[in-house]
């Protein structure tokens, strides 16, 4: 599981409290998100250290052994191999050169060379590309509904602080996962492209793995 701390360090008990904790009783914690519940939960460096170690918990940004690249998003083919990678960004942004270069970069990672789709969404801007030869070309792009239920509480202001910029941008990645799979966005779509977004499962936070 994903979490994301905040970063900021106070004295409270631990609430872990796995062996040797540092702060079982009292001491300097930091707080995380949880990804799958977006619960926050205080922890010392012991017991956060623990959770990593033991591959429970994984830290977005840090380096993880046996794994390879981590995604907001995939769509995996009926093989397991990932077909579409998404990148979801919580911040409104529709500069088309921006959103290509941050799919450009995510084609060049060494685990995805083989993935033929890299799709980009935010509030704002929906895009997709297909890989051909050594670049990527726009297939699809549009506006996501963000009347639709699924973004009721995904959208809005963006937050100021680090923990609710966190919590934001999951709630972004659940809301996108069903919008992906809903009428509205396979009714845009062209033909190929609601065969890949219809036909296959999305998976939230997908770690690739080294082959």
């Amino acid at each position: 599981m994903r979490v994301v701390p905040t970063g900021a360090v106070f004295y409270a008990v631990c609430e872990l409290k796995l062996d040797n904790c540092a702060a079982r009783e009292g001491g300097a914690v930091t707080t995380v998100l949880l990804s799958d519940t977006l619960e926050q939960v205080n922890t010392c460096k012991v017991c956060l250290n623990n959770k990593i170690r033991e591959g429970e918990w994984v830290v977005e940004g840090s380096r993880v052994s046996n794994m390879r690249e981590s995604l907001d998003l995939a769509i995996l083919d009926n093989t397991g191999e990932v077909i579409v990678a998404v990148e979801i960004k919580s911040h409104i942004r529709n500069q088309k050169m921006r959103v290509k270069k941050i799919l450009e970069g995510m084609s060049l990672k060494q685990s995805l060379l083989g993935t033929p789709y890299f799709a980009y969404a935010s509030p704002n801007t929906v895009a997709i590309y297909e890989r051909s030869e050594d670049s990527l070309h726009e297939l699809f792009i549009s506006k996501p509904d963000l009347t639709l239920p699924m973004f009721i509480d995904a959208v809005g202001d963006t937050p100021s602080s680090p923990l609710m910029q966190a919590k934001q941008h999951m709630l972004l990645e659940r809301a996108f996962a069903r919008y992906f799979k809903s009428d509205a966005f396979l009714r845009e779509l062209p033909k190929n492209l609601k065969v890949v977004f219809s036909e296959n499962e999305v998976f939230m936070e997908y770690v690739v793995k080294n082959t």
